[in-house]
């Protein structure tokens, strides 16, 4: 139990560091499914291909939803369960997050493959894009068991103090995928389907990885098949925490469902590869704070239930401080070479380079004040209060958007319609204050109540 224990006892600095940076690591190894596919398929089969990939984006953003439905809400609980002593109950919800991991990738893979022409026909695909993204679906659809199942095991272990083999498992993730996408694509010349097997297979290693580790000695939790046996309580008590990320990425979803329309119909098919580069490198800088999350989430969530309210307000501002430097240095980045970053997707198309650029740096002119949105949300998923968080998502993600999408390209054409990401995030940070104003006051008072 000594990794649970420093939860209340080593220095916050000490905390954050030892979880959050192989976090970190493993969340931007992770990214690379998205960066290195789109580098590797726009540079061996073209921009064209990157459009079909971005049409289905919003597919691999619903599968994502769900697997942090689960992951998420599966980690905050055990943490807090673990915070409390209960070690048979969190094991209880170790065995409950498998039977949902397993049911959930079943049930998804068998729906979309049912209805994927209609999908992706409503999605805007049409002639060369339609075929293109029908190929790289079907098999991707193979390892939806493993990409949820990965993720939502590598939360819990995170959770029960071992953030290092976490970072691993993404790690062998990405070194497969980026080993295996040029074997496919130009090795074996199979395209974007390359590309897609490539994923499945790395997919497929990190499961068997993680899923091994809790059948190995080095586990505090232990797998048992009884736990499998899904328990409506837990059930419960992970989705209610789950629930925000969850919404929020399908928000997400619903909402590149529309982006891809929109700029179909403003800038072509051009557009919607600019937007699908554009959107794989801001993700990638994000992906330090979302594993800045994962890190310091278990470590709040175990401080809340112990009580130790003065070290969860410590780690809430640390972690709002450093999700600010990692915006504000990504923003800089972007904005000094918008070209090369272009550059490294597609070399050969001058439109895309001119349309990208432009809206590059649109796109990322708020950059700044997202991690300190981002944080709020998952310290709210943390210490059990879903709904502040959903809230956040639901303003973010859909609330100011929509109208922003439907209205901004009608006055300014495309690049109006690059500014609903700036608008948006600045409206939200508005809201996002007011939460934090009000939380910290709760915060000292139970500080003064627990003294």
């Amino acid at each position: 139990m000594d990794n649970i224990n420093r939860f209340e006892t080593e220095s916050i600095d000490s905390l954050i560091w030892k979880f959050s940076l192989p976090a970190i690591v493993g969340m931007v190894a992770n990214a690379s499914y998205n960066v290195v596919d789109r580098i590797f398929v726009g540079q061996g089969v073209g921009s064209l291909a990157i459009s079909a990939i971005t049409i289905t984006y919003p597919i691999s953003m619903l599968l994502l939803s769900f697997a942090m439905l689960i992951g998420i809400g599966a980690q905050a609980v055990t943490s807090l369960k673990l915070g409390e002593k209960q070690h048979k109950l969190a094991e209880r919800i170790l065995g409950n997050s498998i039977s949902l991991s397993v049911l959930t990738s079943l049930i998804l893979s068998t729906l979309i493959y049912l209805f994927l022409d209609r999908i992706l026909h409503f999605f805007g695909a049409e002639n060369e894009i339609y075929y293109l993204a029908k190929s790289y679906l079907t098999i991707i659809l193979v390892g939806i068991v493993f990409q949820i199942s990965s993720f939502v095991l590598n939360g819990i272990i995170r959770a029960e103090g071992s953030p290092r083999i976490a970072m691993l498992t993404m790690l062998l993730g990405a070194a497969s995928n980026i080993v295996l996408d040029p074997i496919f694509i130009f090795g074996l010349r199979m395209g974007i389907e390359g590309a897609a097997i490539a994923t499945v297979l790395a997919q497929f290693i990190s499961a068997a990885w993680v899923f091994g580790y809790f059948f190995g000695k080095k586990s505090l939790l232990k797998f048992k098949l009884s736990n499998l046996i899904i328990n409506q309580k837990i059930i419960k008590s992970i989705f209610a925490i789950g629930s925000s990320p969850f919404l929020m990425h399908v928000a997400t979803s619903g909402i590149f469902i529309l982006l891809n329309s929109s700029f179909l119909k403003y800038g072509g098919a051009t557009a919607v590869a600019a937007l699908g580069i554009i959107n794989s490198v801001v993700l990638f800088i994000m992906m330090p704070i979302f594993g800045l999350n994962q890190g310091i989430q278990p470590i709040i969530g175990y401080n809340y239930g112990a009580k130790r309210f003065d070290r969860v307000e410590k780690l809430l501002f640390r972690g709002i401080f450093y999700a600010t430097f990692i915006c504000t240095l990504g923003f800089l980045l972007l904005l000094s070479f918008p070209t090369y970053v272009l550059k490294m997707f597609s070399s050969d198309d001058a439109n895309l380079l001119i349309i990208g650029r432009s809206g590059l740096r649109i796109f990322i002119l708020s950059m700044p004040l997202i991690g300190f949105q981002i944080i709020l949300g998952a310290y709210f998923q943390a210490v059990g209060k879903p709904l502040k968080a959903i809230i956040l998502t639901l303003t973010r993600q859909i609330i100011f958007i929509i109208p922003l999408v439907i209205i901004l390209p009608k006055i300014f054409g495309l690049q109006g319609l690059w500014a609903y990401a700036p608008i948006s995030d600045l409206l939200a940070g508005v809201l996002a204050t007011t939460f934090f104003i009000s939380e910290l006051k709760v915060l000292r008072q139970k500080q003064l109540k627990y003294v």
